[in-house]
């Protein structure tokens, strides 16, 4: 997300409303350009680095460039982070929910699961014209339950949503966002004599399970993506 104003006045005013009003840079997407050491996150200061930086011109590096948990991005300004790093690739995961609403499916198996095909018939035309199918890898997602049962294994695919491990791992990188996000996770397996419900991250970030017929409002897709790709920062 770029910022730009035709004239100093104008850039100084949005500066001083936008800091009356409280609303936090962190909530707009600019959370890469705010000090952590800010406590008044809506303070003046932060915008004004907000607006010194988001206003750089972006540059293009390679992904081995990156660090874990760095945010890129893709060539439509939608960011991304880097949340494993592998010799020739990197595992990235959308910074912002794919607002999907749709039923799990009929059991809590993910390897059966409508976001499954969804993510790899649909979605994957997306992230393909993003970075090149020749660039998008396999990868698996472990469905172990909830309570550690791991009747259904892992799956193997071009597009994955995170499971409960990869949510609590990186939870502090990514924003709670105003809907609820799925997660490939299982609150139980046949072993337990229940395959009816899944884990799901509620918009408090607070994880529960609800059945799987419900209607739930999005993923958070994820992709192994080759190293020597360029990226915007």
């Amino acid at each position: 997300m770029k910022l730009q104003f035709k004239d100093n006045e104008e850039r100084n005013s949005f500066i001083k409303r936008i800091a009356q009003e409280d609303i936090c840079p962190r909530h707009m997407g600019f959370d890469q350009f705010v000090p952590d050491d800010c406590s008044d996150l809506s303070c003046e200061r932060c915008w004004e680095l907000v607006l010194e930086k988001s206003s750089c011109k972006p540059k293009i590096v390679k992904l081995s460039e990156l660090h874990l948990w760095d945010k890129f991005y893709d060539p439509d300004d939608e960011s991304w982070v880097i949340t494993k790093i592998f010799d020739d690739s990197v595992e990235v995961t959308k910074s912002h929910l794919l607002k999907k609403i749709m039923n799990f499916g009929r059991t809590n198996n993910y390897a059966e699961s409508n976001y499954k095909e969804f993510l790899n018939t649909e979605y994957i035309k997306e992230a393909e014209r993003k970075f090149g199918s020749e660039n998008i890898l396999n990868h698996s997602v472990d469905l172990t339950s909830m309570d550690g049962f791991k009747d259904y294994g892992f799956v193997e695919d071009k597009v994955t949503m995170r499971s409960f491990d990869q949510y609590r791992k990186g939870a502090k990188y990514f924003e709670l966002e105003d809907c609820v996000e799925s997660l490939a996770t299982p609150s139980q397996t046949p072993k337990r004599n229940d395959t009816s419900y899944v884990m799901v991250v509620g918009t408090d970030g607070c994880v529960n399970c609800i059945p799987c017929g419900w209607y739930s409002g999005g993923v958070r897709p994820v992709l192994h993506l080759r190293s020597s790709i360029n990226a915007l920062i």
